[in-house]
């Protein structure tokens, strides 16, 4: 899933696209690691506690696989959630070159004006090949 999300990085970025990715791993050395290997330029956060999908900031959200994604727009409203791959390229590309109203996809509703920042939350681990 890196690629996906350095693409859409790269396209929107400057266009106010930010991403903010949230890592499970409990190995300091290894999460920063991968960040470099990676090539993720974006902002990162790790509570570096062991326990991966149990400990607390994935309980509280609800984590029970990786990455979990979210759209947030710039008032904190989700716009979609569990989009990965080319349906999250497709997505943003649309919010960002079209300025459309999404459809009800599957409880998605959105209504953007030019220039809205939107986030993109992920949980990449380490040890996760993606």
């Amino acid at each position: 899933e890196t690629v996906y999300i350095k693409d859409i990085y790269n396209k929107f970025h400057d266009a106010g696209l930010d991403v903010f990715s949230v890592s499970l791993d409990d190995k300091k050395a290894a999460w920063l690691k991968a960040i470099e290997e990676e090539g993720m330029t974006w902002n990162h956060g790790c509570q570096l506690l062991k326990g991966g999908k149990n400990t607390p900031v994935a309980q509280l959200y609800g984590i029970d696989g990786i990455p979990a994604i979210w759209v947030i727009d710039p008032e904190g409203k989700i716009l979609a959630q569990g989009l990965k791959g080319k349906e999250l390229v497709a997505f943003c590309t649309g919010l960002f070159q079209n300025n459309y109203e999404v459809g009800n996809n599957n409880g998605r509703i959105v209504d953007l004006e030019k220039n809205n920042y939107i986030a993109i939350a992920g949980m990449p681990r380490a040890d996760a090949a993606c």
